[in-house]
This record gives C-alpha cells, structure tokens and sequence, in this order.
C-alpha cells in the first residue's frame, strides 16, 4: 500500500508527457508526488521523467520520480474508480515546488465552504479533552475550521480538543476538531511556501463560539477592504 501522505493534494486534470514517449491524465498533484492514469502496470521502484503543466499555468514543471504504487484509485467522496501509478518525486527544483504550492493554495481557496482569513493566536491541543496538551500557533481561521502550525501533527481524521482565544476577544473557545489533511516534514527550504502542521475541521462547537469567529472575519475583511482602498 503507498505511504500515508505528508503533504497536502489536490485534484488537477491535465495531460502529462513522458520522456518515454507517453502521454498519461494527472490526477492529483502534491509537492511530494501525484498520481497518473496509467493503465500498464509498472515496477515498483522505476523512475519516470515527467513534463507537468499545471492547469491554467504554460510552464512545464519537469521532474522526476519513482513509482510507489500501482492498481485502482479512487478520490475522496467520488465514486469513480481509475487504474493508475502513485509517483513520488525525487528530483523538482525548488521553483516548480513553489509553482505546486501557489496551484494547491489557490485550489484549496476555491473549493473551500467558509472563507478562511490568515491571522496569528495561540491554540492549546490536546487528546481526549485532557488537561495536558501542548501549545501551538494557528495561522488562519474560517467558521469551517483552521490550521495548526505544528511539528506535533497527528493522524488524518484523529478528533482534538482546542482551546483558544481570538484577537480582541475576551471569552475562550474550547471546541472539538478533526485532522482532514496534513503537512510533515517539511524541508527548511519550503517553509514559508507550505507550513509543517495540520488542518482541523470544528464538528463540536458552540454558536455563541461560532457567532465570534464570524464577527471577527467580518470585521478583518472590513479592515482588509479599507487598506486596499487607501491611495497609494
């Protein structure tokens, strides 16, 4: 079975060519690897020279990588079934990683349910609402849910119990999250691209915690708004 992911993917269709005269259907893309329709079983372990242009981009992000995998995949809440390759990348400059990093940001922005607002607060995480825990940082919020920048990252749909206090608000929030997606071990070299930590989606959350959140995007966005329109 192939690893469990490290770094966040995202769906992206669109041809990819190979340097052994192949043209194959990217599926999803992380700054680790991706995942290609390829209906040949190939060797675990065979390297492939790849050209990935990414949707709505022109440059031709070439690479390299070893197939970890072969057999059928399917996409989170998607019926559809293709047979395919997981590849992890063991050569990419850190230009096209950037250029990976900037589609899944942009990706994850558009599909995402709730705005999500960049913004800096401690938060304490614990397991099993114990009163032990460690601190962390959140760098952004939405009503849906925020990220952790961590190094203490655990498993994908593991429940926590957050504590927190917003900017400028008096009254805490404790509420219960699940991890949906995850960044480890992230090179030095990358992180201001991608932060090392994880995502949590709120599943157990009062609305009175809610109504907090929402006023404080409201009023960044207001702030957000009267900057830009400030004459430069």
């Amino acid at each position: 079975m192939f690893e469990k992911r490290r770094y966040l993917r995202m769906p992206a269709h669109t041809p990819v060519r190979g340097k052994a005269a192949f043209v194959s259907q990217l599926r999803d893309i992380s700054i680790d690897g991706c995942f290609l329709e390829f209906p040949a079983r190939m060797e675990i372990g065979a390297q492939m020279q790849l050209e990935i242009t990414l949707p709505n981009t022109t440059k031709v992000l070439e690479v390299v990588g070893e197939v970890r995998w072969c057999g059928e995949y399917s996409s989170d809440h998607k019926t559809e079934v293709v047979v395919g390759i997981g590849i992890k990348f063991t050569e990419v400059t850190v230009g096209d990683i950037a250029l990976i990093s900037e589609y899944l940001k942009n990706y994850a922005t558009d599909k995402r349910r709730f705005r999500r607002i960049e913004i800096k607060f401690p938060v304490k995480v614990s397991v099993d609402n114990q009163q032990d825990g460690f601190f962390a940082q959140a760098i952004d919020i939405s009503l849906g849910g925020l990220f952790i920048k961590t190094d203490q990252v655990f498993e994908l749909n593991s429940v926590l119990f957050l504590e927190f206090k917003l900017p400028k608000v008096a009254q805490a929030i404790s509420c219960a999250a699940k991890v949906v997606y995850l960044n480890r071990k992230i090179p030095d070299l990358f992180d201001q691209m991608i932060h090392q930590g994880m995502g949590v989606e709120f599943f157990d959350i009062s609305e009175s915690a809610l109504r907090q959140i929402d006023h404080l995007l409201k009023s960044l966005n207001e702030e957000s708004q009267k900057t830009s329109k400030l004459p430069k």
